[in-house]
C-alpha cells in the first residue's frame, strides 16, 4: 500500500510540475496577449498617429506610467503655452502662464494645480520633497484616462496585484501541504518534497507571469502599434528627417521623446544642428563668452 501511495505522490507531483507552468502560460495566452491587430501598420511614421499627450502615450506602450512619462507632461504643457521655464545658475523657475486650463484633461489640470499649489511661479528646489507625494495620484489619473477612453480593459496594475496575489496563495498552498501531506503519507514522509516544489514551481511562474497579464484593448493595441512606428522615427530622426530644415521638429516631439525615453539622443542629435531654435518657453541661463 505504502509503493502504491508513495507512486501516486510521484505522478501527481510530476504531473502538477508540467500542468501548473503550462497552465500559467496558457492563462497568459488566453487573458494576457494583447489583441491582434487588423492592421499593417510601418515601421515608421512621421507625425503623431492621434492627439494623445505623451504621457498617455508612454503609458499605452509599456501599461505602466514612468517618471519619464510625469516629465514629459511638464515639456508639453509648456509646448502648449501652459508653463514657462527658466534656468539660474543653481536652479529652475517654473512659471504658470495665463493661458487658461479648460480645455485641458484632468491628470494635466491636476498636474498643474500639484506644480504651482496657487502661485505662478515655482523653483525646481521648493519641489523636490512635496511634489513626491503627489505622484501615486497623477499615476492612476492617467491610466483612468486610458480605461475610460477604451485604450486599457482596466487599471494594469490591479491585474498585476491580483495575478500576484494568486501566486502568494500558491506559494502559501505549497508550504501548508508540507503539514498535511506529511500526515497523509505516512511511512512515505519523505515524498512529500515534490508535490511541494511543484506548486512552487508554479507560484513563481506565476508571480513572472503576474508584470505580463495586463493587456490593451483592440484599440488599444491599434493606437500603441502606431505610436512605436513614431517613436522608431524619432529614435532613427537622423535617417529620417532634414535636420537642417526640419527646425521645429525638436519643439514639437521633445515631449514625446522624453515619454518614449529617447531625450538624451533626442537632444544630442538637434544639438549639432545649428538651425535648431530654443524653445519660446525655455529661457535658458546667459553664458558669457
Amino acid at each position: 500500500r505504502d509503493d502504491a501511495i508513495g507512486l501516486g505522490v510521484l505522478a501527481f507531483s510530476l504531473l502538477l510540475f508540467v500542468v501548473g507552468p503550462l497552465g500559467v502560460v496558457l492563462l497568459w495566452y488566453t487573458r494576457g496577449r494583447d489583441p491582434q491587430l487588423g492592421i499593417v501598420v510601418p515601421d515608421y511614421i512621421t507625425e503623431p498617429p492621434d492627439a494623445l499627450p505623451p504621457a498617455m502615450v508612454g503609458s499605452l506602450i509599456d501599461e505602466k506610467v514612468d517618471m519619464q512619462d510625469i516629465l514629459s507632461t511638464l515639456v508639453d504643457l509648456a509646448h502648449r503655452g501652459y508653463v514657462l521655464m527658466e534656468e539660474d545658475k543653481k536652479n529652475y523657475t517654473f512659471t504658470r502662464t495665463d493661458k487658461q486650463d479648460n480645455d485641458l484633461r484632468d491628470f494635466e489640470q491636476a498636474f498643474l494645480k500639484d506644480i504651482f499649489r496657487g502661485e505662478n511661479t515655482r523653483s525646481l528646489n521648493s519641489l523636490q520633497y512635496k511634489f513626491a507625494g503627489k505622484i501615486p495620484g497623477l499615476r492612476n489619473r492617467i491610466i483612468e484616462e486610458l480605461v475610460n477612453e477604451g485604450y486599457l480593459p482596466r487599471s494594469p496594475q490591479s491585474v498585476r496585484n491580483g495575478y500576484t496575489a494568486l501566486a502568494v496563495f500558491v506559494l502559501f498552498l505549497g508550504i501548508a501541504s508540507l503539514f498535511f501531506l506529511g500526515v497523509f503519507l505516512g511511512n512515505n514522509m519523505g515524498l512529500v518534497c515534490f508535490p511541494v516544489l511543484a506548486l512552487i514551481a508554479t507560484a513563481i511562474a506565476l508571480f513572472i507571469a503576474a508584470r505580463h497579464m495586463p493587456k490593451k484593448t483592440a484599440k488599444g493595441t491599434e493606437a500603441a502599434a502606431k505610436w512605436v512606428a513614431f517613436k522608431n522615427y524619432l529614435k532613427n530622426i537622423k535617417e529620417y528627417a532634414d535636420l537642417e530644415n526640419s527646425n521645429d521638429i525638436f519643439e514639437r516631439y521633445l515631449s514625446y521623446a522624453i515619454a518614449f525615453g529617447l531625450e538624451r539622443s533626442f537632444i544630442s542629435t538637434f544639438s549639432q544642428s545649428p538651425t535648431t531654435a530654443i524653445p519660446p518657453w525655455y529661457i535658458p541661463y546667459p553664458t558669457t563668452h
